[in-house]
């Protein structure tokens, strides 16, 4: 009989990675026995910093990784695993939930996995291969994910998950994608440009062809003015010129 090594557990908590004596590695599913095995039947000594079994397993469901977290925070791998395996769990069962729950589109109804893989597996993506993983948000629900490999590179793609609605609606362009809608596009933006005033320049020299300017009563326009004066002999009141308008008219200490 081959010795195999423990390495880790799978990010998503459902496989157990062991390495024989030549350094092959091989996975194993994660089930009830291999999981109670994996829980020390003493919890390791907290050193100076380590983090409380609380705060491991609130780390853990919120999306972290054994291995990041003990980097981290300077925890003990063996420490982290010993909160960290039911929590694992957890997520394993979230995400296969979130997969079994039906999608209403256009096309019709089915479960999620399965419009996945009718969207991926005529592209050529080993499903086998992909990843699903999920962490809770700080509101309650869940976020459900899907990496997998394309000829682009790495894609993921993420749902919004309400488990006790039973509910998946995408987050992110890609999950809109594998569900055949449309990317969401963002409104255009509302902002109305602010008036500006006129700018003016100063003519230097005389000016030729200049013709008097003033408001007429009954209109919102300027034309032409009469060179003669007004009947009756009163003079109208001056119009006040741009400057006055803009800056005010002289006072007589000015």
């Amino acid at each position: 009989m081959a010795a195999l090594e423990f390495v880790r557990v799978s990010a998503d908590g459902t496989r157990i990675i062991v390495r024989d004596a030549q350094g092959v590695e091989s996975e194993l599913p994660m089930d009830d026995r291999l999981a109670a095995a994996l829980i020390p039947r003493t919890s390791p000594a907290a050193g100076p910093g380590a983090l409380s079994p609380r705060e491991i397993q609130a780390r853990i469901r919120a999306g972290a990784d054994v291995a990041s977290l003990a980097a981290q925070t300077g925890t003990p791998e063996e420490r982290i695993m010993a909160f960290a395996v039911p929590i694992l769990q957890e997520r394993a069962h979230i995400a296969t939930r979130a997969r079994e729950t039906l999608v209403r589109r256009a096309s019709g109804v089915g479960p999620l996995g399965d419009i996945v893989q009718d969207r991926l597996v005529p592209l050529g993506v080993d499903l086998a291969a992909a990843t699903w993983d999920a962490r809770r948000l700080d509101d309650g629900t869940w976020e459900v994910s899907l990496t997998y490999a394309s000829q682009e590179g790495a894609r993921r793609a993420t749902w919004r998950f309400d488990a006790r609605a039973a509910v998946v609606s995408p987050i992110d362009d890609e999950a809109h994608w594998l569900l055949g809608e449309p990317p969401v596009v963002a409104p255009e933006s509302d902002i109305v440009a602010k008036p500006t005033l006129p700018v003016f320049r100063t003519v230097q020299g005389p000016v030729d062809n200049v013709v008097p300017m003033k408001r007429r009563d009954d209109e919102d326009e300027f034309a032409p003015e009469e060179p003669q004066p007004p009947r009756g002999g009163r003079r109208r009141k001056p119009v006040p010129s741009w400057d006055e308008i803009l800056f005010g008219a002289p006072t007589d200490t000015d």
